[in-house]
């Protein structure tokens, strides 16, 4: 039984689905699943991301009093 067994096929999201709904790099997104920020399971070749973990990861973020920005809303700026 893989990681990947334990899910609905539906609820697994690709690092590119990931990357548009928290509106972030799809670069960012591997780093986070690499540093183990995000968790996430490998089908194949391919790493996909449940939905249930990316619920996990930003109600964490909320509930544990951080007030910066979090991954659906953070956005690098230019100073120009």
């Amino acid at each position: 039984m893989t990681g990947a067994d334990r899910y609905d096929p539906l609820d697994l999201l690709t690092v590119d689905e990931v990357a548009a709904l928290t509106k972030r790099h799809r670069r960012t997104v591997q780093r986070e699943i690499a540093t183990g920020v995000l968790r996430s399971v490998l089908l194949g070749r391919r790493r996909l991301v449940p939905r249930a973990e990316l619920e996990r990861r930003y109600n964490e973020a909320a509930s544990s009093g951080y007030d910066g920005p979090t991954p659906i809303d953070s956005r690098r700026t230019r100073d120009h």
